[in-house]
């Protein structure tokens, strides 16, 4: 509340909600805002369009005002992209920026993630992936429904309007196996540690999800992503002794792949520790 602009006042329900349960996804907020027109949504389905084109942070704060609690602050996690939209506003307001380029800033341009960002350049344009929304095999063929490009043009990136390449993320996964001498070791190792538990396997960190696996006989911190006709996942394992990136230009989903990828490099290790 001590955040959003002058004349925006939450519920009373959700006047204890802090930036914790928000990168928890313990506020209780929907995974969407009310006003996101669910014809819009339908179109998208459709027609491929982009869900959060011409969605202001007028519209947000409007949301805000009249949102409805899921759950009680800090009892129980839920996935909100509503809630990872008002975080990356409040900490861009609050540092006089745009989600952009305090992204850029605070993350990017220290772990040399030169080719990570919202708004193209125009060598950038001529490298971006066409996304699919939609994918169907009939033999050797592949029939393939395009997918438009969201948060083009909106401010409210905090709920996935990065775009980026391997190779950056490849540098950011590095950065967050091996955080030590990094130039932001100290916000890396923090985002990492656990602030809410769900239960016996599952926590979260920093919008970290740690998950206790017993294939893999530790715990795993991972994170995905999906926009329109793209999907990502990152993740490694706690001993950060092996980490995997998969990137995806389709709606299908890569988490059990890029699970299975990690397993496979940690098999020999938990092999050795067998016979051990």
């Amino acid at each position: 509340q001590e955040l959003l602009p002058q004349g925006v006042e939450l519920p009373e329900a959700a006047r204890g909600v802090t930036l914790r349960h928000l990168t928890t996804h313990t506020s209780g907020f929907p995974r969407l805002a009310a006003n996101q027109s669910k014809l819009r949504g339908l179109g998208m389905m459709i027609f491929g369009g982009d869900p959060y084109a011409g969605y202001t942070e007028a519209d947000l704060m409007d949301a805000v005002r009249a949102v409805k609690l899921q759950s009680k602050p800090g009892t129980k996690s839920c996935y909100s992209n509503f809630g990872m939209t008002l975080l990356g506003q409040l900490l861009a307001t609050k540092a006089g920026s745009s989600y952009e380029a305090l992204a850029k800033q605070e993350v990017c341009l220290p772990l040399s993630m030169h080719d990570t960002t919202v708004t193209f350049n125009r060598t950038q344009a001529c490298r971006v992936a066409q996304g699919y929304r939609a994918l169907w095999r009939c033999g050797p063929l592949v029939l393939t429904l395009r997918s438009d490009p969201w948060f083009e043009g909106n401010n409210l990136g905090g709920a996935g309007a990065l775009r980026s390449t391997a190779i950056d993320m490849l540098k950011y996964l590095q950065a967050n196996m091996h955080p030590d001498g990094q130039p932001l070791e100290h916000a890396l190792v923090e985002s990492h540690r656990e602030l809410f538990r769900e239960n016996e396997r599952m926590a979260f960190g920093m919008n970290w999800v740690r998950t206790q696996s017993e294939r893999l006989q530790q715990t795993m911190i991972w994170h995905n992503g999906g926009t329109g006709g793209f999907r990502s996942f990152i993740g490694f394992t706690a001993d950060s002794r092996f980490g995997v990136l998969v990137l995806s230009n389709s709606s299908e989903g890569v988490d059990d792949l890029a699970i299975e990828l990690l397993r496979d490099l940690a098999k020999p290790l938990l092999q050795r520790r067998r016979t051990e």
